[in-house]
């Protein structure tokens, strides 16, 4: 990745500053982002917006009266080759003004307007939860076909018989979920009761070898 990115600033983009900026994802949108191109498009452009227009406003301008410019390098691997859907985008440290094509550069971005743009764009993304396809409650066929797609488990086939497994909902409330593993734990443990064999004498010493 650092490759491509130094290949990039020296070969292909203007030689302006650059800055790098890297976005991961919590994991359920992983999922998603991973199982539908189209929606990680969709979030890509809510990102390339929100910092776009940060930019814009630090250099005193308008997105009317300036523009800046980013490549995206979209990685979904971690260093562990787990599945981690980020975005590795380098923007334009600045912007140009359309009158002149002039270029204004802003300065690096301090620690709390980092957490008010990833404030934003959580929210932006949030507020496209709908549009975007997110599985909901009475959806459960969304999580089996995510989870084999992603993790090759098929929810959708009886493993013993090899039969169709109809999925009749989906619990996604923490509350409930809580209760139903403390009672199947509750059963395990009262399954696990067994009653010791009878006591025995050691084995005559003329079987010992």
């Amino acid at each position: 990745m650092a490759d491509s990115a130094a290949l990039l600033v020296d070969e292909v983009l203007p030689h302006k500053p650059m800055r790098q900026w890297v976005l991961s994802v919590p994991f359920p949108l992983r999922f998603l982002l991973a199982s539908q191109p189209d929606v990680m498009a969709r979030v890509l452009a809510i990102v390339h917006r929100a910092i776009a227009t940060h930019l814009t406003h630090n250099a005193g301008y308008t997105k009317i009266s300036a523009q800046t410019g980013a490549v995206t390098l979209i990685q979904r691997f971690g260093g562990a080759l787990n599945l981690n859907i980020h975005f590795h985008m380098l923007f334009l440290d600045g912007v140009y003004c359309r009158h002149g094509m002039r270029f204004h550069r802003v300065k690096a971005p301090s620690g709390s307007e980092l957490t008010r743009l990833t404030h934003t764009i959580a929210r932006r993304i949030g507020r496209s939860r709908t549009s975007l396809c997110f599985a909901a409650p009475g959806h459960p066929a969304h999580w089996a076909k995510r989870l084999k797609r992603v993790f090759n488990i098929d929810i959708e086939t009886c493993s013993k018989c090899g039969g169709d497994v109809r999925i009749i909902a989906c619990i996604e409330d923490p509350a409930v979920i809580r209760k139903i593993l403390a009672h199947l734990d509750a059963v395990v443990v009262s399954t696990r009761t067994r009653v010791l064999p009878h006591c025995r004498a050691p084995p005559a010493q003329g079987l010992l070898v």
